[in-house]
């Protein structure tokens, strides 16, 4: 049975959810060709409007997202006719200006708690040195360009060929051949390139042929320290990419219009399940997940026993139905709560993310801690 969810919030935003509902997929990009790989129950989610309030922005996220959109400024050359001298302050300014402002949509998403400071964020320092060193360094070999040196022809490219599509972060050209680029603008350095990056790869290489007739030569991931793991494109391998996950669209869309149960196309796991938006919801996730996971973060539905307001904070004691603490604890309880995030006694709720106490089945909620109701 599919899991109703309404959101406990300020506003007391109620959305009677009975389970994702998408329509059929009209196109397929490389992103959710991985999600059909992974967990096709994900996409469905996410292909669901309904479920749009569930995909918050996160300080990794957010960091990712400036540092991509300052990668791609510069390769466009918003940055080529300031001051050399003025270059890494700009970029700085540029930088504080758009974290900030995210920083107020994550603190409006996220109402459990107050949302750390940036300079708190992990790998906040570490990504801001790297990007600002790698930037500067770019605009310099934009104005003084090497012999040799590779031209970039297109940043933030669509391509497409439907039902495929996509947008290619960078396209450059060197006397070798055309070379796909996707910026990695996350504070952790891949050590080697990920099977899912290269499929993403690919999937661009057979992009750019449809709309060229030529294969690219190469395709890589830039990391944020500038170098990049790279390969020498397949034709055969692109276009088996192509043909795999076509596949997995025709077979997504067969379930959809059949209108039987998405549930089947759920993979529940530590891999596909640790950063997806819409484990509150998802009645595989919680049917599956266990102490064994490893998980330090505490996920549990249950049903609601008592509720305490003690003014500032509130407390919640819950029947466990599911989730990944001790098989042994039967019952949970919840502190922390803001008094307008309380539930009522009787409810049946959802709790992700909470961090768990010294006490068994004790649990605290932090500000990235999420609540929801299933009826």
């Amino acid at each position: 049975m599919a899991a109703e969810c309404i959101r406990v919030a300020p506003t007391v935003t109620r959305l009677g959810l009975s389970g994702p509902h998408p329509a059929r997929l009209t196109r397929l990009s490389p992103s959710a060709a991985e999600s059909l790989r992974g967990c096709g129950l994900q996409l469905a989610f996410r292909s669901d409007p309904e479920y749009a309030s569930f995909r918050r922005p996160r300080p990794s996220a957010v960091m990712g997202t400036v540092g991509h959109a300052l990668l791609e400024a510069v390769g466009r050359g918003d940055f080529d006719d300031i001051d050399e001298d003025d270059v890494e302050d700009r970029l700085q300014r540029s930088w504080d200006a758009q974290i900030a402002e995210m920083q107020v949509d994550i603190q409006q998403a996220w109402p459990m708690g107050s949302v750390p400071p940036p300079e708190r964020w992990p790998g906040y320092q570490l990504t801001r040195v790297r990007l600002m060193r790698l930037l500067v360094e770019q605009v310099v070999r934009r104005r003084i360009p090497h012999r040799g040196e590779a031209r970039v022809l297109a940043t933030e490219e669509w391509l497409e060929a439907l039902p495929l599509c996509g947008r290619a972060d960078r396209i450059e050209y060197s006397a070798s051949g055309v070379e796909l680029v996707d910026l990695k603008s996350g504070w952790t350095l891949l050590s080697e390139l990920q099977a899912s990056h290269r499929r993403q790869l690919l999937f661009y290489a057979y992009l750019w042929n449809q709309r060229t007739g030529e294969w690219p030569t190469r395709a890589s991931v830039q990391r944020l320290d500038g170098t990049r793991l790279a390969f020498e494109v397949n034709s055969a391998e692109a276009e088996e990419v192509v043909s795999e996950a076509l596949v997995l669209l025709n077979n997504f869309n067969q379930v959809v219009e059949s209108g039987s149960s998405l549930s089947g196309l759920g993979n529940p796991s530590t891999s596909t399940c640790r950063y997806c938006e819409f484990r509150p919801a998802c009645a595989r996730f919680f049917s599956a997940i266990s102490e064994e996971w490893g998980w330090y973060l505490k996920s549990v539905l249950g049903r609601v026993k008592n509720i305490h307001n003690a003014g500032r904070f509130g407390v919640i004691e819950l029947l466990v139905e599911g989730g990944n603490l001790s098989e042994e604890v039967k019952e949970a309880r919840l502190v922390g709560l803001p008094p307008a995030l309380l539930p009522k006694e009787g409810w049946r709720i959802s709790i992700v993310d909470a961090i768990p106490t010294r006490v068994p089945g004790g649990l605290r909620a932090s500000w990235e801690t999420q609540l929801w109701v299933w009826d």
